[in-house]
């Protein structure tokens, strides 16, 4: 009999959590393994790496603390490098500048001279009198008045404070593009901690996520999957030639707001999800979901009604960024995120109404389809790739997901997606599917009463999935279900 390897290393238990992923930012109030234990607990299934704050080695060793707090829980844990990008900051050091509106202050990329530093120094030479900056995601408006060589007087048209490293947009769109030499390194530093997925900030075109593909692929012959971040217009324009290079998307509303009119946001996030779940590639709604609990203990009633209505809208992950990175509540607000999803699932609706075009999106409908029909609790996928699993999920069934896998960098990717658990197996088909019977029965997730959907390619090893079995428990027992032969830690 062909060996067969079960790994505590999975996301499954008795009673599932929320079906929508949470992404949770690791920063100094989050570094701490008892901390992280805590968020894991609570929910979280992506730990995220944010390079525009901190430097490299800080981020190897946040990745070493967060591996140790996975594997003593037992739970895997998705690892996701977000990019700096190609974007404009603020550079004051340990300076801040207290301004108010209708004063006047100088802006420049240049040592030595202007109150507010900007780098790169390039993007400002473009800027004429009327144009405008906004600074920290559009807190802070400044109009330019006059161009005196390196150096531009602004009139303050919203004041506050201008702190170090934060966001600068301008009224016409600065010529940034591709990776930076900072990204490199950082992506080389992923690569050798085996991070599972890149955000890459301020895409623009398809050629944007090549571009990136292949610097990684020239490193890795299993790169990372990139997550193509949505925060400029020229993106939301060409959503759909990025979203076909990509393996998902994040909907960066905070950028996003900035490039465009605010109140065109909540129809821009809509449209993304909707053409990410159309296209089963994993969406990460993001950005000031739950911003009053970096001080606050509880979200306000608009936050929770935010988070509610991404999870309706079909957000496969939910991001949080300063309330965990720099909060005083990191695990209270994994809390919240999960208890808001857990609310937000009970009245999700399966969805059928995607288009179907090939053969494993047909099976990954008529499996939701059997399941809904049929009460079945669980949809069993055997997937190589996580490609019929991300059609399953699309339609969010009622019946648990859990995708059977011999490929750990799959297993590892569908951390990402909606509803999906994962179970690690290695040999034959049959006695794969009878250790996760056994598995799930230990677990009190299958009766002997229950029917069950599972999905495989068929002769056994199929590059694409094309059969689809409905089987009962109780018959699978009587041929036989043996136990397993072996269950290991992490690895």
């Amino acid at each position: 009999m062909a060996s067969i390897t079960f790994s505590f290393y999975c996301i499954i238990s008795p009673m599932p959590m929320q079906k929508t992923k949470i992404i949770a930012t690791i920063g100094p109030s989050s570094s701490q393994i008892e901390v992280l234990k805590g968020m894991i607990a609570e929910g979280m299934s992506i730990a995220r790496l944010n390079f525009s704050h901190g430097t490299i080695g800080e981020k190897m060793e946040q990745i070493e603390v967060i591996r140790r707090a996975s594997y003593e829980l037992g739970i895997r844990l998705g690892l996701m490098s977000d990019l700096q990008g190609p974007e404009v900051r603020t550079h004051m050091g340990k300076k801040e500048l207290k301004i108010e509106d209708g004063d006047l202050v100088t802006v420049s990329g240049k040592e030595g001279i202007g109150e507010i530093k900007i780098k790169p120094s390039s993007v400002l030479r473009g800027l004429e009198p009327d144009d405008e900056l906004y600074i920290d995601e559009g807190r802070i408006r400044l109009r330019v008045r006059e161009v005196d060589g390196e150096l531009l007087k602004c009139e303050v048209i919203q004041g506050g404070l201008v702190r170090d490293k934060r966001s600068v947009h301008a009224s016409k769109p600065f010529e940034l593009r591709g990776l930076t030499e900072e990204d490199k390194e950082a992506i080389k530093a992923s690569i050798s901690k085996g991070v599972d997925f890149i955000a890459l900030s301020f895409v623009k075109s398809a050629e944007d996520v090549i571009e990136a593909m292949e610097f990684m692929r020239s490193i890795s012959e299993e790169p990372p999957a990139i997550i193509s971040k949505i925060e400029t217009k020229e993106a939301v324009e060409r959503i759909r030639e990025i979203l076909d290079v990509s393996y998902g998307i994040m909907v960066a509303r905070g950028d996003l707001g900035v490039e465009l009119p605010l109140q065109e946001v909540p129809k821009i996030q809509k449209k993304l999800i909707r053409l990410a779940n159309q296209n089963a590639k994993p969406v990460i709604t993001a950005t000031e979901m739950l911003e009053s609990m970096t001080q606050s203990p509880i979200p306000t009633r608009a936050e929770v009604t935010d988070v509610y209505n991404a999870i309706l809208d079909g957000s496969d992950a939910i991001m949080l960024s300063a309330e965990t990175a720099i909060g005083k509540y990191p695990v209270l607000s994994v809390r919240w995120m999960r208890i808001i999803a857990e609310m937000a699932e009970s009245s999700l609706e399966s969805r059928l109404d995607f288009p179907v075009d090939n053969i494993p999106s047909f099976i990954g409908k008529a499996a939701v389809e059997a399941s809904e029909i049929l009460k079945c609790p669980v949809i069993f996928c055997f997937t190589y790739s996580g490609y019929t699993a991300r059609h399953v999920a699309r339609h969010r069934p009622k019946a648990r997901i859990i995708a059977l896998s011999s490929n750990k960098r799959t297993s590892q990717l569908l951390t990402l997606t909606w509803g999906v658990e994962t179970i690690d197996v290695t040999g034959d088909l049959d006695e794969a599917l009878s250790y996760a019977l056994s598995y799930c029965m230990d677990r009190g997730i299958l009766s002997e009463e229950d029917r069950i959907v599972v999905t495989y390619g068929h002769p056994h090893g199929e590059a694409k999935t094309n059969t689809l079995r409905i089987l009962s428990v109780r018959e699978l027992q009587r041929a036989g279900t043996p136990k397993p032969s072996e269950i290991t830690g992490p690895s």
